[in-house]
């Protein structure tokens, strides 16, 4: 009887989007095949031209400016998909974009502009690093974060053994329990980092990077673009770049005065590479929680046209273009990604 509910109500839907013209916007960060991927946030390169052949035969794929022109026209496109990146990771240039070149597909991409052009790792690639990657502490795990000690026995899994990673690399946030104290540790400070503003952040994962042995050893291949990759990402109009705050926090723990730094400054330092103007953002983040009336205020001030959020839904002709939804994407084959999009179409 709930399978039947279930399947009634997945039908209605489909029968009452299919009566609104709507587009749908995805989310991607990487393409890359990675051995160990906590948050989910990589498609590896055949399953993302798998997901590129399903949009190219079914549907209508345009630029995210493209779509904020339709929206103030009220002018929908049918069966319109938009691609997004978020972060700016270097894949992007040289994994995603040739298999968009292609299929012709268009992309929009969101760069963290204050992490252009170095060494340095995001923080939850860095967390993941120093964790979960093996390596040995020199003691019990000892950490002072606002305030407040977090301390960490690691038993025998003070030394995290080359067998230990390959045993656990498969493990995600989604799963519902940690095989080592290193994943519970990971998981509790991933959620206690991610409120942190970016300096308190680095100080904490600079102290974690002190008591284990690899110290902070960034990997090349999780850097975020170069000024001249960025200026090749976007010279064919292909891709289109879009701004990401310059460090990553969670605007709604910052000062209006802080929030407009951040927004503003990566506005001008992206514009000032690529000479061209910047008017699509992405919310880090992206949840309700994640930004305020506030940041929005700052976004039309600053001269954005629109910004997308991680909330899940289809864009309808009246949506609002500072608060526009997408469906974040995972690692699913061609044919599951197919079943995805349909459920929204």
């Amino acid at each position: 009887m709930n399978a039947m509910l279930r399947e009634m109500k997945r039908t209605a839907k489909r029968c009452w989007l299919r009566c609104r013209p709507h587009a749908l916007i995805l989310m991607y960060h990487r393409v890359a095949d990675l051995e160990s991927d906590p948050q989910l946030l990589a498609v590896s390169p055949k399953h993302f031209a798998e997901h590129l052949q399903v949009i190219r035969n079914t549907y209508h794929p345009l630029h995210l400016t493209e779509l904020v022109q339709a929206l103030s026209s009220h002018q929908m496109p049918r069966r319109g998909i938009v691609m997004t990146f978020d972060d700016g990771y270097v894949d992007n240039l040289y994994n995603a974009t040739p298999l968009l070149k292609q299929f012709h597909i268009p992309a929009t991409v969101f760069v963290t502009a204050g992490l252009i052009g170095q060494s340095q790792e995001l923080w939850w690639d860095e967390l993941e690093r120093l964790l979960l990657l093996p390596g040995v502490f020199s003691k019990e795990l000892s950490l002072r974060i606002q305030g407040q000690y977090y301390v960490k026995k690691l038993g025998q899994f003070r030394e995290y053994r080359q067998d230990d990673y390959i045993k656990y690399c498969s493990w995600n946030i989604l799963s519902a329990d940690e095989p080592t104290v290193r994943h519970t540790i990971y998981r509790e400070l991933h959620n206690r980092l991610r409120q942190l503003l970016p300096a308190e952040r680095d100080n904490i994962l600079r102290d974690i990077g002190k008591q284990i042995e690899q110290g902070r050893n960034w990997r090349e291949s999780y850097r975020m673009m170069r000024e001249e990759e960025l200026r090749t990402l976007c010279a064919r109009n292909l891709c289109e770049v879009g701004a990401h705050t310059m460090t990553h926090p969670a605007l709604s723990m910052m000062s209006q005065l802080e929030q407009m730094n951040e927004i503003q400054q990566s506005k001008s330092s992206l514009e000032r590479i690529i000479e061209k103007p910047v008017t699509n953002f992405s919310y880090p983040y992206g949840g309700r929680d994640d930004y305020t009336p506030e940041t929005i205020e700052i976004l039309r001030q600053c001269g954005f046209l629109s910004a997308c959020s991680t909330l899940l839904d289809v864009v309808f002709p009246y949506a609002d273009c500072f608060q526009l939804p997408r469906l974040v994407v995972r690692n699913w084959s061609g044919e599951i990604f197919a079943r995805q999009l349909a459920e929204w179409f």
